[in-house]
């Protein structure tokens, strides 16, 4: 064996001989891990209570308390490391530690010597006392955060419930722009600055709020003249692409001269007080609609996390107060054109029928001489006449009694629109009045070789109209049928109470049977109306296609005529046509008993 070998193991067995019986726990530990080369019985009997036995090379740390196992470890490392000695180094709650290295003949650091004992009752005493004022003090602390974080979120919550009060006073835009400029942080000599879009694409700097009144001199001086521009390092153009609140933590005087866009402005700014800077964007509805730029008293600490959440918070409330104005603004004057538009149609119409009603009455005047005249040559009252001055005068009066039809027309609708007809409404018999209709006209259809079919209906059927009205407007369907249907045609005149909302599978009228609507149709096998044109037929003055070969052109008053005095007596006139297979106009009417309401009668009629 090499003598130094022998004489480091008698040197090492000497050390253990005498920490065998030391009064405290000693161990000799080696390598990275702390393994145990030695115990001592002290140690031995630590490992016993600790119920964690340590053998030659386990980790010591395993013979102590959880609690103190990581500080041994990491005080044995520093020793290790550093090569200088520990003394009574506290480890865990109750123990205390020493250490110290044992270096080989050329400095390297092979052994350390650990002693372990408990800490004496005072000082036990002491660190109990002073982990329990650590754990006391920690929690008064917390308590106090929680306490403040809570009075910080209810003056937030009274901040924004004030704001929104004020904010929402108004949606007119004028209002709302006057609102979002007073907008300011909660800071005592804070202020602000509101950039909002423009309908026309670019932006305006709307306001510059500041809370001392001394200042708003200074602050009428800026109004006006400085706007936006691109590349400001504050404002819209900062965050314009980004969208995203930014803080800006460069100098504050240098950020300001960039955006002051002269030396006046700069000298106003800094009269206003120049301090941190948050710019927070005005979004609504994924649209920008401007930025709040939150300028910080003087001195003051730079805008902190919760500062950013209130002024989003608070931009999002002005952003969309400034989109609801925009769009009710939007909404009124879009209404006031319509009532523009209304009130001039009106006007127009009104002229109208004015210029019908006096020029028709103008027209009878001289047409009834003419006829009169007429009348008197044929009679022979004013001399003999010749047989072909006789046809001649039958033609004039033939085409007289024609235009005063048509100037009768005129000022029967010109009446109707000032609602200046009178209804005779009553009980009336359903049948009689289809048979009056059929026998007026069947020398017309006999003449134009049509057949006229009038089906059957209930001889208890009745409804409540007026008779002349509805009589006047079968004979006026009666004749666009004949005259619209070639010869060899069939028209067809029919009555009956009939749900068709049943037939079409829709909800039925909540109506007892014996008051559904009543419904008179004559349809016709003639050419047809397009689709396109089913509704344009209802319109004064309109016809459609042309006339059938030897029938009398009609004025195209007649269906306005007819729809407007059903609806006066609270029904309506609906049509149903097919190109070259016919048309069916159908007149609903209340039934007697029961008074239908216009409403229920256009539900009740034929789409």
């Amino acid at each position: 064996m090499n003598p130094l070998f022998a004489e480091a193991d008698a040197s090492l067995a000497l050390l253990q001989r005498f920490l065998e019986h030391a009064p405290m726990a000693a161990a000799i530990v080696s390598g990275a891990a702390h393994g145990s080369i030695f115990t001592n019985a002290e140690f031995r009997r630590l490992s016993a209570d600790a119920e964690a036995y340590v053998g030659l090379g386990d980790p010591i740390a395993d013979a102590l308390p959880a609690d103190a196992r990581g500080d041994v470890n990491a005080l044995l490392d520093r020793v290790r490391r550093n090569g200088v000695s520990a003394h009574d180094a506290r480890v865990g709650l109750l123990w205390l530690c020493d250490a110290w290295p044992a270096a080989d003949e050329g400095g390297r650091l092979d052994y350390l010597v650990v002693t372990v004992r408990k800490a004496p009752r005072r000082e036990v005493t002491r660190i109990r006392h002073r982990a329990i004022t650590e754990r006391l003090l920690l929690t008064a602390l917390r308590e106090q955060d929680g306490a403040r974080r809570a009075d910080n979120a209810r003056a937030r919550a009274v901040f924004l419930a004030e704001t929104s009060r004020r904010l929402g006073a108004s949606l007119e835009l004028s209002n709302a722009y006057a609102a979002v400029a007073t907008v300011a942080l909660p800071v005592a000599g804070a202020w602000s600055i509101v950039d909002v879009d423009q309908p026309t694409g670019s932006w305006l700097r709307l306001a510059i709020a500041h809370p001392d009144p001394t200042k708003e001199g200074l602050v009428r001086e800026l109004a006006g003249h400085w706007s936006p521009a691109p590349g400001d390092p504050i404002g819209v153009p900062l965050i314009a692409q980004s969208r995203v609140s930014t803080i800006v933590t460069a100098d504050t005087e240098a950020i300001l001269a960039g955006a002051a866009h002269g030396p006046d402005n700069l000298r106003i700014l800094r009269a206003l007080g120049l301090g941190p800077l948050l710019v927070v964007p005005l979004i609504a509805h994924e649209r920008l609609r401007g930025a709040i730029t939150f300028v910080g008293p003087s001195g003051a600490a730079p805008y902190t996390s919760d500062d950013v959440v209130l002024a989003e918070d608070l931009a999002a409330r002005c952003a969309n107060l400034l989109d609801g104005a925009r769009l009710y603004d939007d909404g009124r004057l879009a209404q006031i054109g319509a009532d523009v538009a209304r009130d001039d149609a009106e006007q127009a119409n009104d002229a109208k029928g004015t210029i019908l009603t006096s020029m028709s009455h103008e027209l009878r005047t001289p047409l009834n001489a003419i006829l009169g005249y007429t009348e008197l040559l044929t009679t022979g009252m004013r001399g003999p006449v010749s047989t072909d001055q006789t046809e001649a005068l039958s033609r004039i009066r033939r085409a007289g009694l024609h235009l005063l039809s048509l100037i009768n027309d005129v000022l029967r609708v010109a009446r109707l629109r000032e609602s200046q007809a009178r209804f005779l409404i009553t009980d009336v018999p359903v049948s009689e009045v289809l048979d009056a209709a059929g026998y007026m006209v069947a020398p017309l259809a006999l003449t134009q070789r049509l057949a006229l079919a009038r089906l059957p209906c209930s001889s208890t059927l009745s409804m409540h109209a007026d008779r002349e009205k509805v009589l006047q407007i079968l004979l006026n369907l009666l004749a666009n049928a004949i005259r619209f249907t070639a010869p060899g045609g069939r028209v067809t005149l029919a009555a009956a109470t009939v749900d068709r909302r049943r037939a079409e599978g829709a909800p039925p009228l909540s109506l007892p049977a014996n008051e559904l609507p009543v419904q008179l149709s004559v349809a016709d096998t003639g050419r047809g109306i397009a689709t396109e044109q089913l509704q344009a037929i209802f319109e004064p003055f309109v016809q459609v296609g042309a006339r059938l070969p030897g029938k009398d052109e009609g004025t195209g008053l007649g269906l306005a005529i007819s729809r407007d005095l059903a609806r006066g007596m609270g029904g309506d006139l609906t049509v149903e046509s097919a190109l070259g297979i016919g048309s069916t106009f159908t007149l609903t009417v209340p039934c007697a008993g029961g008074v239908m309401s216009q409403r229920e009668a256009r539900r009740s009629a034929p789409p």
